[in-house]
């Protein structure tokens, strides 16, 4: 009993000096050695660094993504903008050169009126010269100059229009008001040649057998 006594305080001594620290130091050497508590240790950090380093590289991705995604759809629009704009400029271009075609049209249309109202007055000044009375027909040759002054002036406003119809940025404006002006270059047209019919009409029972072709 008194030996075991006698071996009690080293005992203790001995677990008190293996548990006093973590690192223990190498004499021979000087450096300092891990013990594998600290080693675990140090491997939680290590994963733990690297868990928090992937979510931070994971929230920049997600970051770049949406400002990439953000770029892309502000490029679209700029696109569809674009696109709006060009189909804007194509279907005014196609009035523009529709309408410089019907221009041409009407003015055509216009000289061959204007060739048998010609025809017309020399059939009326022969009626003249020949001792026929004409004057039931002043008032239709009146109605009939005052058609072709319409009509010329439909075309000429037409044309003017149309000209302008270049560089809008409303279509649909430009659309109604290219409609609106060919309408009425057609009503008077059509108009100056019921007049010139009229005459016509007017002018076969003054001399039998006499002709004058539309």
């Amino acid at each position: 009993m008194k030996k075991f006594s006698s071996l009690l305080p080293i005992v203790l001594f001995t677990l008190a000096i293996s548990s006093t620290g973590v690192y223990a130091k190498d004499t021979q050497t000087g450096t300092t050695r891990t013990t594998p508590r600290t080693e675990t240790i140090t491997k939680s950090y290590e994963k733990r660094d690297a868990i928090i380093t992937r979510q931070a590289e994971v929230r920049d991705k997600i970051e770049e993504r949406k400002i990439t995604q953000t770029q892309r759809q502000d490029e679209r629009k700029i696109t569809q903008t674009e696109k709006r704009e060009v189909r804007k400029e194509e279907i005014v271009q196609r009035m523009v050169k529709r309408g410089q075609m019907l221009t041409e049209r009407w003015k055509k249309r216009l000289q061959r009126l204007d060739d048998i109202f010609t025809r017309i007055k020399a059939r009326i000044d022969k009626f003249k010269a020949a001792g026929k009375d004409t004057s039931s027909l002043d008032g239709l040759v009146a109605t009939a100059k005052s058609k072709h002054d319409a009509a010329a002036a439909a075309i000429d406003k037409a044309g003017t229009t149309i000209s302008s119809l270049t560089g809008t940025d409303k279509p649909q404006d430009a659309t109604k008001t290219f409609v609106d002006s060919a309408q009425a270059v057609e009503r008077a047209l059509k108009d100056y040649h019921a007049s010139l019919v009229e005459i016509i009409r007017s002018m076969k029972g003054m001399s039998e057998g006499t002709k004058t072709n539309e």
